[in-house]
């Protein structure tokens, strides 16, 4: 684990030094929001649309993020029930 992180980090630093890359970053790992110190609403909003667990490293949330959250763990719920159905 502490591992992963180290090669997080460095993989940050040498990859997405912008902040065109964060949101690059954030939008293929959602998680990677833990590691960016100026979060902005995009950059929020676009991690919690990646994975809705983003949420957590969400440094403001505010209301509007958390149902972006809601409702993508809403649609995520409904979609696994109506396949594991079919």
């Amino acid at each position: 684990m502490i591992e992963e992180v180290i090669e997080m980090i460095q993989y940050k630093t040498m990859y997405y030094p912008s902040y065109a890359a964060d949101l690059n970053a954030v939008q293929e790992n959602g998680l990677y929001l833990k590691y960016i110190e100026k979060q902005d609403h995009h950059l929020c909003s676009e991690a919690i649309k990646q994975n809705p667990r983003a949420i957590k490293y969400v440094k403001n949330q505010t209301e509007d993020l958390c149902l972006i959250d809601f409702f993508h763990k809403l649609f995520f719920i409904q979609f696994h029930v109506v396949n594991s159905c079919n």
